[in-house]
């Protein structure tokens, strides 16, 4: 199954280094619960079939902040063709994607970090008070 092949075998590794933290895996069916403070969800979304999904996944989250990463499409070397990355399903430019965040929840903060070769967008949010 692709999906575990993704996730194995770091979240056992995670689960042996770190057993003190809680390490969870979610289909999308069981909402954390509990409230958090901050929810980050780092270089996720672009490998989501349908991103929609875990945006609503993330909405039924009870949090305050939530910290969502993804590479800069623009500054990826093919910025009008499909993705170089064979796991990557969706890229967004910069612009792309804080309009798509902010049609779903409250943009606090959006900027670039820079990596080798290219720079990640991080993108900050709240849930909407619309």
């Amino acid at each position: 199954d692709v999906y575990k092949r993704q996730i194995e075998p770091t979240l056992s590794l995670l689960r042996k280094k770190y057993p003190e933290r809680c390490w969870g895996e979610s289909d999308f069916s069981r909402v954390p619960q509990g409230s958090f403070s901050l929810v980050v969800c780092a270089d996720v979304i672009e490998h989501i079939v349908d991103p929609d999904d875990l945006l609503y996944f993330i909405s039924r989250i009870d949090f305050q902040t939530c910290v969502m990463s993804t590479p800069d499409r623009d500054t990826l070397n093919n910025p009008s063709g499909p993705p170089r990355n064979p796991s990557h399903l969706r890229e967004w430019s910069f612009t792309e994607f804080r309009s798509y965040i902010g049609k779903h929840f409250q943009v606090m903060d959006h900027f670039h970090c820079r990596e080798p070769g290219y720079k990640s967008q991080l993108i900050v949010f709240s849930k909407t008070t619309r």
